[in-house]
């Protein structure tokens, strides 16, 4: 869950997909499988708890990736101000 999550948040930051340089899903799929660490295009300007946040849900052991509710619990959503 972490790491659609992160996904989404590159999406939304970007504009663009998190591995907007492959044009079919399957060879996006081959690289994530074959590299390591978060998405190239993961903007680089990002401060904390914005950072440990992306770093969390691209991390590459699943039983280390943070879950959905560990994620809630992360102060870059556990700091939004109320509206």
């Amino acid at each position: 869950m972490g790491w659609s999550i992160g996904c989404t948040v590159v999406e939304m930051w970007t504009g663009k997909p998190p591995w907007p340089e492959f044009q079919s899903m399957w060879a996006a799929i081959y690289h994530i499988a074959n590299s390591e660490g978060p998405p190239a295009h993961m903007p680089q300007d990002l401060v904390e708890p914005a950072k440990s946040f992306m770093d969390s849900c691209f991390e590459r052991d699943v039983n280390a990736r943070a879950s959905a509710k560990d994620l809630l619990a992360h102060p870059f959503c556990s700091e939004i101000p109320a509206t």
